[in-house]
């Protein structure tokens, strides 16, 4: 079922059209179980997005290249996208662990009209490759980016 809502939803958006936001660069903070900065390159109808995180007392960086469909109007985007992933963090026995995934990401940012100001939430889960292999779903996150 959920992925079946899923594949609606990017159907959905698809249909409506491809544009990417009214800005080049964002550069920002990001909030929630993972906190830490975000800086966005638009590319026409996608972007990368580079992130780095904190969580488990240790840092991750991620490097997204996401898909973009305006929906509701041009100042709302859905986006959508894959990257690797890597980290440092405390482990479960209490010594430093190296980290290494595949990230996703879907989320819907608006862009406020007439100010440098982009609002974004989203969810990143991560499939982590090592040292242990697992699914990490906690990513959800507010973002607020300086926009130019």
């Amino acid at each position: 079922m959920k992925k079946l809502f899923l594949v609606a939803i990017l159907s959905l958006s698809l249909a409506i059209g491809v544009n990417a936001q009214g800005y080049n660069w964002g550069v920002g903070l990001r909030l929630g179980a993972d906190y830490g900065l975000t800086v966005k390159k638009q590319l026409g109808s996608g972007a990368l997005d580079f992130m780095g995180n904190f969580h488990n007392h240790g840092f991750q960086v991620s490097g997204l290249y996401e898909w973009q469909n305006n929906v509701i109007n041009k100042d709302f985007t859905l986006y959508y996208g894959v990257g690797p992933s890597l980290g440092f963090w405390d482990n479960d026995k209490g010594d430093g662990a190296f980290g290494l995934g595949i990230d996703g990401i879907i989320g819907l940012e608006y862009k406020i009209p007439n100010v440098p100001i982009a609002l974004s939430l989203d969810w990143k889960p991560s499939f982590e490759l090592m040292p242990q292999t697992g699914f990490y779903w906690k990513g959800f996150a507010l973002s607020v980016k300086y926009v130019f």
